[in-house]
């Protein structure tokens, strides 16, 4: 997919959005780098690679050239939104931000966690205990707390597809700028009564 801004010509980016079938991080750290022209520090790339383990479920020793392996499926309530496209719902998405005056691409990249990741539950504790043990964890009782209020029809622990992406990008102070993505289920079959939305979940037309 490609995007541009609506800006001036030159202020304006490319932005292209690829998907790759390999999920290793052997793949990743040969995109995240462009092969190495993009010199990216050790520790940096060590970081990402224990946030996919995090938020994935892997253990620490996961060989970096193995795929990471597919749940049987994702989200039941959701899936068939995709059943013509099955592949949209493995490997990994990287974005490429294309700057005029930029001599290589600012890359970000995703891991679709409906697909891999587990429980939504588990998946916030791979979120939050991460942040916490690299320091970040200001905001992680935050985002548990929203996480259980959007998700009133169900217990987080059964089911996946509230959040559907984690992304990274990596920073020129050394840091992760680490995105979590979310999908409120709002037309999930428990969140219906008698085939209407729940006063919680009611549309501004059905009112």
């Amino acid at each position: 997919m490609l995007a541009v801004d609506d800006v001036v010509p030159t202020k304006s980016r490319l932005k292209f959005y690829f998907q790759t079938p390999h999920t290793s991080f052997s793949s990743v750290r040969e995109i995240m780098t462009l092969g190495g022209r993009i010199p990216v520090p050790e520790p940096q790339l060590s970081d990402l690679q224990s946030l996919i383990a995090a938020v994935t479920g892997l253990d620490e020793d996961f060989p970096p050239d193995a795929e990471v392996p597919c749940a049987p499926e994702y989200n039941p309530s959701a899936k068939d939104n995709f059943i013509e496209l099955p592949i949209l719902l493995s490997g990994y998405l990287y974005y490429f931000d294309i700057a005029l005056d930029a001599t290589l691409p600012d890359i970000k990249f995703y891991t679709p966690v409906r697909r891999y990741g587990r429980d939504d539950l588990s998946l916030a504790h791979g979120i939050t205990g991460w942040m916490q043990s690299h320091g970040r964890g200001e905001y992680c009782e935050r985002y548990l707390s929203m996480l259980e209020k959007l998700s009133q029809h169900r217990a987080l622990r059964d089911g996946k597809g509230m959040q559907t992406y984690v992304s990274c990008l990596f920073r020129k102070n050394g840091e992760l700028d680490i995105t979590s993505y979310i999908g409120p289920e709002a037309f999930a079959s428990s969140r219906l009564a008698n085939g209407k939305p729940t006063k919680g979940t009611r549309r501004r037309s059905d009112s």
